[in-house]
């Protein structure tokens, strides 16, 4: 069985990109991996901080207030290096993004995590966010959810312009090299 709280994402080859605007791709994961079923929540990077005696960043103060400690909330509004820090404490992974994709769209390379058609009611955006794993129909074909929607994720594949919110985090079954897609096959 996966780690409490994770769910596992098959080896296989999986489609990358859309088709529609850019030329489809694949990626062969030789090895299955485990990423987060949801995002990480307040109360678990609460958790970070004291376990390690960090302070609260600045930026995220504001979340910590007594009443929302114990949030089921996404955590947001922390750093590149947070989320690694944090990741590393939990002792995973932040995946990649060719990770992030094969987890949200499958091996069946589905446009949305809950499948093919354009539903603005399956994922919470604009608004929000909801707790984390508190997804109607943003579960992706492994198990995991808000993939989506809810807030946006950080990956350890180097971009830029990316929303600095905390990640799905991941962590293969056997050994660190194991995490790592075959971009050879691509």
């Amino acid at each position: 069985p996966p780690p409490e709280g994770m769910v596992f994402v098959p080896p296989g080859i999986y489609r990358m990109g859309d088709d529609e605007t850019e030329p489809g791709q694949t990626v062969t994961l030789p090895h299955g991996f485990y990423i987060d079923q949801h995002e990480v929540t307040r109360r678990e990077y609460g958790e970070f901080l004291r376990a390690t005696g960090q302070s609260t960043p600045p930026a995220l103060a504001s979340l910590f207030v007594e009443a929302e400690a114990d949030s089921a909330l996404p955590i947001q509004g922390v750093t590149s290096d947070e989320a690694s820090a944090y990741a590393a404490w939990a002792g995973k992974i932040l995946p990649t993004e060719e990770m992030f994709e094969c987890a949200a769209r499958g091996q069946d390379g589905l446009k949305y995590p809950w499948g093919n058609e354009w539903n603005p009611k399956a994922a919470v955006f604009g608004f929000g966010p909801t707790a984390a794993g508190d997804a109607t129909k943003d579960k992706s074909p492994c198990g995991a959810v808000h993939m989506a929607g809810n807030v946006a994720e950080w990956t350890s594949t180097e971009t830029t312009g990316v929303p600095q919110l905390l990640p799905r985090l991941g962590v293969p079954p056997s050994g660190a090299e194991a995490q790592k897609p075959d971009r050879k096959s691509v």
